[in-house]
């Protein structure tokens, strides 16, 4: 029976790179900018008028919009 060693030296081990992550200045600009539009959005939701209620949440569906799509493929 031949029996090898699963493990090997650590000169042949494969090197492992870590990612440095995302700039946080622009994820924290995003964030700000982002959540800031959809504060107003609800704000302008609030003020019970129809005209006002459409435009409040078409700002909140772009924010949203922003939040799950332009922001993953600017922060990659």
């Amino acid at each position: 029976m031949n029996h090898t060693s699963e493990t090997t030296p650590a000169e042949e081990r494969p090197t492992r790179t870590v990612s440095t992550g995302n700039n946080p200045v622009v994820s924290i600009v995003l964030f700000v900018v982002i959540f800031a539009a959809f504060c107003l959005g609800l704000y302008i939701m609030s003020l019970l008028t129809p005209v006002y209620f459409i435009a409040g949440l078409g700002i909140v569906l772009v924010s949203l919009f922003c939040t799950f799509t332009l922001v993953p493929k600017l922060l990659t």
